[in-house]
């Protein structure tokens, strides 16, 4: 599942003209269909803050470092997000059909009993998830 979300999401990218670094170096027993909806939910933000931007960049790294799965999706932002909206909360009209995105990360992550921590340096927007690996195997 991993793999299709970042291939639709590679293909979007380049249609885009936006540089997509891909890193990826995980078992294949952590491959769920939560954490491909919140792949797609991050990915799907991050192209769509690109679009507004001129240097068009993201960068995403999946790994297993000391037992935690490790998701983070990095995109490069001209002006701070979190200082204008700390809570990311979305800025559309239709309130209703739109700000799943990051609610339905942060859902997935407290079942898994991880953490999620959204932050800004250097001009880049990084939201990192983290998930014991162990919990995998609780929640199948």
């Amino acid at each position: 599942m991993l793999n299709a979300v970042i291939n639709e999401k590679k293909e979007i990218c380049e249609k885009n003209h936006i540089r997509f670094v891909i890193h990826v170096k995980l078992p294949e027993n952590i491959d769920t269909i939560e954490l491909a909806i919140a792949l797609s939910n991050l990915l799907d933000n991050a192209i769509e803050a690109e679009q507004k931007e001129q240097e068009q960049e993201i960068h995403l790294n999946m790994e297993v470092v000391d037992e935690m799965f490790n998701l983070i999706v990095e995109n490069h932002i001209q002006n701070s997000v979190l200082c204008v909206n700390p809570k990311l909360v979305t800025s559309k009209k239709n309130k209703a059909e739109h700000g799943l995105g990051i609610p339905t990360v942060r859902e997935i992550v407290n079942q898994y009993q991880g953490f999620l921590n959204i932050s800004e340096e250097a001009n880049n927007v990084i939201v990192h998830m983290v998930i014991p690996l162990a919990n995998f195997a609780k929640n199948r």
